[in-house]
């Protein structure tokens, strides 16, 4: 009893490995097959139940405030009428299943339902690797082993983009590089008497552009803008010349933003728009980002510093996938994520050059230089 005990807490580290170690106990003859199938159920169906329990609890809040109750609403409805099929298929997809399972408990889902749905994969799932891994533990000794190791160097290698990044301190948080300053800001708020006394900066916007400012409101008092307008949530609105910019009124770091090129790119982005959008003149070209400061009692300011802004490309060879010739690139395989689009498997011809994004975010992929030297 205390080695299937054993056996099903095994499966909280590694569901799959756990599977494979127990065929290949079942193979030398120190476990029986149905009760090692049991034990390795018993414990995945138990974490997935976990990590429903641990979306609907400790997310839904949390999620309420980033996400509106329409568009909850809308995702819930879209899981509760996939939800066996996106069940079944991250079970038997690495790397999916935790996130589909904490995000089944963070939508409005119907328990009992997704409870069946996860019985369900574990008996199909469970039966088939452990009993795979004990009939190739049979014939071939080795081969479990083998299919360990395959595994792992899967695992590792779906997550070597995240070990990449934390050697990169562009990718660092965004709240690591903040943390030194704010005990700073403490000190300032405290002698000044205001721990808001940072959004005292950019007074012509509320709050300083601190968090929640609208775009269109700083755009419509500035000069030489591009030609834009605001849309309602669920309104239309006709284009004269493409391609424009499509983005949310109130957003940061180009979360929402696209490009769109033709009337259905525009209709497709508002028919899902939460909030205002505002729908803008494209401008080509080269893009900088300015730091520019003025002091109250000055009459002209000073540029801080320039971020020139460079929008990555790949140059092909006839021979190699968008996919092989991001990853062959260690800073773009540390995103390979973000570039990696319905495109991945496309060949572009040898000397063909393929612009992997289009906004000046860093976030969306752009690369951020030192742009002193302008």
């Amino acid at each position: 009893m205390g080695q299937l005990i054993a056996i099903a807490l095994a499966t909280f580290a590694s569901e799959d490995l756990t599977c494979i170690a127990t065929g290949t106990l079942i193979a030398s003859g120190r476990l029986g097959l149905l009760p090692g199938i049991l034990a390795c159920a018993a414990g995945i169906y138990l974490g997935d139940l976990l990590l429903y329990f641990a979306g609907r609890l400790a997310g839904r809040t949390f999620v309420r405030r980033l996400v509106s109750a329409d568009r909850l609403v809308r995702a819930s409805e879209w899981m509760e009428r996939r939800g066996a099929s996106v069940v079944l298929l991250s079970r038997f997809t690495p790397g999916l299943r935790l996130p589909t399972y904490v995000a089944a408990g963070l939508l409005k889902t119907r328990f009992w339902t997704f409870n069946s749905y996860f019985l369900v994969a574990a008996l199909l799932w469970t039966p088939l690797l452990v009993g795979s891994s004990a009939l190739l533990g049979r014939s071939l000794p080795g081969a479990p082993f083998a299919l360990a190791a395959a595994l792992v160097i899967w695992q590792f290698r779906s997550r070597l983009a995240r070990y990449l990044r934390s050697w990169r301190w562009e990718f660092w948080p965004a709240w690591l590089a903040y943390l030194p300053v704010i005990p700073y800001l403490l000190y300032l708020g405290f002698k000044h008497r205001s721990l808001t006394l940072f959004t005292a900066a950019n007074p012509g916007i509320p709050s300083g552009g601190f968090v929640g400012e609208s775009k269109s409101a700083i755009l419509a008092r500035l000069q030489r803008v591009p030609a834009f307008q605001v849309v309602k949530p669920g309104s239309l609105t006709t284009v004269a010349e493409f391609p424009v910019v499509l983005k949310p009124d109130v957003g940061e770091r180009g979360t929402g933003v696209a490009i769109a090129r033709s009337d259905d790119d525009v209709r497709r982005y508002l028919s899902t728009a939460a909030a205002d959008t505002i729908v803008q003149q494209y401008v080509g070209g080269l893009e900088f980002g300015v730091f520019y400061y003025r002091r109250p009692h000055e009459l002209s300011g000073h540029i801080f510093s320039i971020t020139e802004k460079r929008f990555p490309e790949v140059t092909g060879d006839g021979a190699s996938t968008l996919r092989e010739l991001i990853l062959r690139d260690r800073r773009a395989a540390s995103i390979a994520h973000v570039y990696l689009t319905g495109q991945a498997k496309r060949v572009p011809a040898a000397g063909e050059r393929v612009r992997l994004v289009e906004l000046g975010s860093h976030c969306r992929g752009a690369i951020f230089l030192n742009g002193a030297r302008y």
